[in-house]
Parts: structure tokens; C-alpha cells; sequence
């Protein structure tokens, strides 16, 4: 009985030492880390948090000229929300979502000439940039055009 005891006190010894092998589910602390550091989970969260704000978005349009407007995003977990303007004023985005790869999607939905039109924007954050592709159907026909959004109004 002393011997099992005495085996269990050494495992529960070596288990607390700070230089102890990790364990299989958990990584070693790195240099400048400490044990417990949660600095990489922040990290993972920062694409988001970092989209809330104002964006100059530019496209280019049908005739080849750029358009500049402003973008605002605001993010509540993996939902987006916000509003681009527009020749007719603010529209609101819908289906907006975020991902931890810095991965984005949303709709705009706008009303031209009587006729409902929905253009869906991807595209991936990087700290700086959005950079993506807008696709919508506009009489009848699917069309595809590159987009960029640059912190600041």
C-alpha cells in the first residue's frame, strides 16, 4: 500500500513542475510566453474586433471608373453589421458574417429603377485591407467585380 502511495506522490510531484513535459493536449509555453498566456486567443479575435469602423471601400464600375464610398462595420461575434453609401444614401448590409481567418461575407440589398437588386461581397481581412469580389445579377446576366476597403473615411 506505502509503494502505490508513494507512486502517486511522485506523478502529482512531477506534474506540478514548471519544467515538467507538456502533456499531449497542451503545447509548451514559447520563449517570452508564459504558461497560461492567452495572448495567441487574443489574436484569434483581433481580425474581428479590428473590423469595427470606418472603411474607404473602392470599386470599379461597369464604365471603368473608380468609386470610392464609405464603409461602416460594427462586429458582435461572427455577426456584421453596418452600412455602405451610395448615390442614393446609406443602405444597410444583411447576412453579414465574420470568421477567425479574417474571412468576411455580407448582402446589399438596393432598389434601382423599381427593381430589387442584391450584390454579395467576400472577401478577407489582413489588419489593414479588405479585398474581395462582388457578385451580383443585374438583368439577368452574373456579374463579378474586385473590390477593396482601406481603414479611414
Amino acid at each position: 500500500m506505502l509503494r502505490g502511495l508513494f507512486v502517486v506522490m511522485v506523478a502529482v510531484t512531477l506534474g506540478g513542475r514548471a519544467n515538467a513535459a507538456p502533456t499531449a493536449d497542451k503545447k509548451p509555453a514559447e520563449k517570452g510566453e508564459a504558461k497560461g498566456d492567452t495572448k495567441g486567443d487574443a489574436k484569434k479575435g483581433a481580425a474581428k474586433a479590428d473590423l469595427n469602423g470606418t472603411w474607404t471601400w473602392s470599386m470599379e464600375g461597369r464604365d471603368g471608373a473608380v468609386r470610392e464610398s464609405k464603409l461602416t462595420l460594427k462586429v458582435e461575434g461572427e455577426k456584421l453589421t453596418g452600412t455602405i453609401s451610395g448615390r442614393n444614401g446609406d443602405t444597410a448590409i444583411s447576412e453579414g458574417k465574420t470568421a477567425k481567418d479574417g474571412a468576411v461575407s455580407f448582402k446589399v440589398e438596393r432598389d434601382r429603377n423599381g427593381t430589387k437588386m442584391v450584390a454579395s461581397y467576400v472577401g478577407k481581412f489582413d489588419g489593414t485591407l479588405i479585398k474581395g469580389t462582388q457578385t451580383s445579377n443585374f438583368g439577368g446576366q452574373d456579374q463579378s467585380r474586385p473590390w477593396e476597403a482601406k481603414r479611414g473615411n
